[in-house]
């Protein structure tokens, strides 16, 4: 698993970096920038190819590879785009409209101002407390598993309603950072520096937001002299 997984991943990462052109004789046989960019693209040439993650052999054995066409720039995105930039509505919309069945609504509203990387960083974070949750796996005393994941899953949606700008984005992430602080150690004491140090990162992670969102706003918001 862990070397199957370090080099899928480590693939994964080269292969959505926008710097590298052609990767040579790599471009033959493995999933290189060149290849996947094609799968990024909407445009008609491009559009439903190169699915594969690491090696080319599956698109090339279901008749979906496609290479990167001279004079055919890639045009990026996808053919009916959600109004919404929270990963949850990126990928329930396309269901609900292939059901048939109503769309939110996701324009208007008030949207605050949420720095990106404010949302970067809150990613990193709830990437690192999942590792740990997966870590932890077999040692949760009492109903510590089902709350951590309900947390996880609240930061989750948290996180990507501030990635929208919604008010109760930002809400919910501070209040999910409070819940912890009483959740982690009545979950494991205070014997667990892992748990501990990314309880810490959370906290002042979770100020950051609080202060970067309200400056934000104070700049965003026209002063008036009266």
């Amino acid at each position: 698993f862990i070397a199957v997984s370090t080099l899928h991943y480590t693939v994964q990462f080269y292969n959505h970096n926008g710097i590298v052109g052609r990767s040579g004789w790599l471009d033959r046989f493995l999933v290189t920038p060149a290849n996947h960019r094609v799968h990024h693209g909407h445009n008609r040439e491009y559009r439903d190819r190169n699915f594969g993650g690491t090696f080319l052999i599956w698109d090339k054995l279901f008749g979906t590879f496609q290479r990167e066409l001279p004079g055919v720039p890639i045009e990026y995105g996808v053919a009916t785009p959600t109004a919404s930039t929270n990963p949850f509505w990126a990928n329930t919309v396309p269901v609900l409209r292939y059901a048939g069945l109503r769309l939110p609504r996701l324009t208007g509203g008030r949207r605050l101002a949420v720095s990106d990387a404010v949302i970067a960083t809150g990613g990193l974070l709830l990437f690192g407390i999942v590792t740990y949750y997966v870590h932890r796996n077999g040692t949760w005393p009492g109903f510590g598993q089902p709350v951590f994941f309900a947390l996880i899953f609240a930061g989750t949606l948290a996180l990507g309603g501030m990635s929208d700008g919604r008010r109760w984005g930002v809400v919910g992430w501070l209040a999910i950072a409070a819940l912890s602080l009483g959740v982690m150690p009545l979950c494991f004491g205070l014997r667990d520096p892992l748990g501990l140090s990314l309880l810490a990162a959370f906290l002042v992670h979770s100020v950051v937001v609080a202060i970067v969102t309200l400056r934000l706003q104070e700049k965003a918001t026209p002063y008036v002299q009266t």
